[in-house]
């Protein structure tokens, strides 16, 4: 078979209809940059109408769900004695991390990395004031102060979070704040601490 090849004057006029080559319409450059550039349209206005393709949306509970969550079995299931955060492990380019972890886990709504801080990865957890089982494994022991998110490995957002939270437990009496530990000179205030001033000697 040998293929035939229309004039332009009989492809713009009204014999279009009888041709039997599609190719000849089908393939040519102009119409192929137009279907691209219509595709192209159709997938921005999907990604602007749907950020479902970007990550996991990230589902919010409230504190009332949060806390039955830690005194769960489940919960006892997922992390055992360890404390939420001593299984993590941050994801870094070269042999040493940066100081300061990422701004947030969370945008718009989504999760927008492969490997969220331990409090972002686990949607049952939610930083409030009256979720203390969750602010005391992020206080230290010693000092009674929020551990450093060097150590814990949480984003800056939830690190804020806990700040605020902690110092909110503070305040509202759900926490114990932790007081300076002053010395005195009781020398100042009992006169039986005061030391007799010697004599000089001169030799």
């Amino acid at each position: 078979l040998t293929r035939t090849y229309l004039p332009v004057s009989v492809i713009s006029g009204q014999s279009l209809t009888r041709c039997h080559h599609r190719q000849l319409f089908t393939g040519t450059p102009r119409l192929q940059q137009e279907e691209a550039g219509a595709a192209e349209e159709d997938e921005e206005k999907e990604d602007e109408t749907s950020s479902t393709k970007v990550g996991t949306m990230r589902r919010f509970v409230d504190v009332e769900t949060s806390i039955g969550y830690i005194n769960s079995k489940a919960f006892k299931i997922t992390y055992g004695d360890a404390l939420v955060w001593e299984s993590y492990r941050r994801n870094f380019k070269g042999p040493r991390p940066r100081r300061k972890t990422r701004i947030t886990c969370i945008r718009n709504g989504v999760l927008a990395t492969g490997n969220p801080c331990p409090i972002c990865r686990d949607e049952y957890l939610t930083v409030d004031p009256k979720n203390t089982e969750l602010l005391k494994q992020f206080v230290s022991p010693q000092t009674g102060l929020v551990l450093s998110y060097e150590k814990t490995g949480v984003c800056q957002q939830q690190y804020k979070n806990l700040l605020i939270a902690v110092q909110q437990a503070w305040d509202l009496g759900y926490l114990e704040m932790p007081l300076p530990n002053r010395r005195y000179n009781y020398a100042d205030y009992y006169p039986e601490f005061k030391r007799k001033k010697q004599p000089a000697r001169f030799s």
